[in-house]
């Protein structure tokens, strides 16, 4: 459970967890209470996380099932969802829908590449391989509490499109490490 690798997989699983829970959690609200959206658009809108997520998921699966475990698939979908999040800064409807495509994409990608690859690197015996998946997850699911207390500290402190530019920048801090560890190779 401690193999670098795992541990990288894991601050970029929650690196990813983070962004789509900000999103899925504020960008609703944000909509209706900033930019005077109805709460009908507002919730279609922010719900473009999840139908994107729903439909990348499975084109992920085969592009790590053609390309194999390489970490440039998973460093693009950290990369996407940087972007994804920086979007929002701009504070249009526009800059929202873009931004719930964007880290729609990133999260569906971005997950089933993560826990392929920590299926795929896992060193011990192959009963262990759930193992080293729900560990990654486990820790993947801090960025469900955490980042929520953090966002809105940031939206007090400096409004929503800062908040929403200061996260982009913490996803983006939270990928490095996967650019200085190379993947193990396949067994």
């Amino acid at each position: 459970l401690f193999d670098k690798w795992l541990i990288i997989l894991s601050i970029v699983m929650l690196s990813l967890q983070i962004g789509s829970t900000v999103y899925s959690s504020f960008m609703a609200y944000y909509l209706n209470s900033v930019l005077h959206l109805g709460v009908g658009e507002a919730g279609t809108i922010a719900s473009l996380v999840s139908l994107f997520a729903l439909a990348s998921s499975p084109f992920a699966g085969r592009l790590f099932d053609r390309y194999g475990n390489k970490k440039q698939l998973l460093l693009a979908s950290g990369v996407l969802m940087t972007i994804g999040v920086g979007t929002a800064f701009f504070g249009s409807v526009y800059s929202a829908i873009l931004a719930g495509i964007l880290i729609g994409l990133a999260a569906g990608t971005g997950f089933t590449f993560g826990f392929s690859a920590a299926r795929a690197a896992n060193r011990l015996d192959q009963e262990y391989e759930t193992l080293a998946v729900s560990w990654v997850n486990s820790i993947s699911l801090f960025g469900d509490f955490a980042p929520p207390l953090l966002y809105s500290y940031f939206v007090i402190q400096y409004g929503y499109s800062f908040a929403w530019l200061y996260m982009a920048v913490l996803y983006f801090l939270l990928i490095i490490p996967l650019l200085v560890k190379k993947a193990p190779k396949k067994k």
